[in-house]
């Protein structure tokens, strides 16, 4: 089973997950600093708990923005193409999905 395609828009970020890929934009890489250190973290509510739902940065919560590509299309479009046009951004390495998924969306 594959995670939705869904974008999350923080306070500083935009984060994105496009055919099982997972990205973190923002405007500076101060910006990005804390998500680059929440993602690496081993072992942690990341993996064991976030990555096991079917919209992994959804289920991160307190987020107004979570725009899911299957209910809403043109919106999901249009935050990816804000997404990509910001001058910073990093790739997430996730390795496995798990065979289910907890729904979230």
């Amino acid at each position: 089973m594959a995670y939705k395609n869904h974008v999350v828009k923080t306070t500083d970020a935009y984060l994105v997950v496009e055919d099982n890929v997972f990205t973190v934009h923002a405007s500076s890489e101060q910006d990005l600093a804390p998500w680059r250190h929440y993602f690496s973290k081993r072992g942690s509510v990341w993996e064991n708990h976030h990555l096991q739902t079917n919209a992994p940065f959804a289920s991160l919560g307190g987020y107004a923005r979570v725009i899911p590509e299957e209910t809403r299309r043109f919106e999901y479009g249009k935050m990816v193409s804000v997404a990509r046009d910001m001058p910073h951004s990093f790739k997430l390495e996730i390795t496995e999905i798990p065979d289910e998924l907890e729904s979230i969306v």
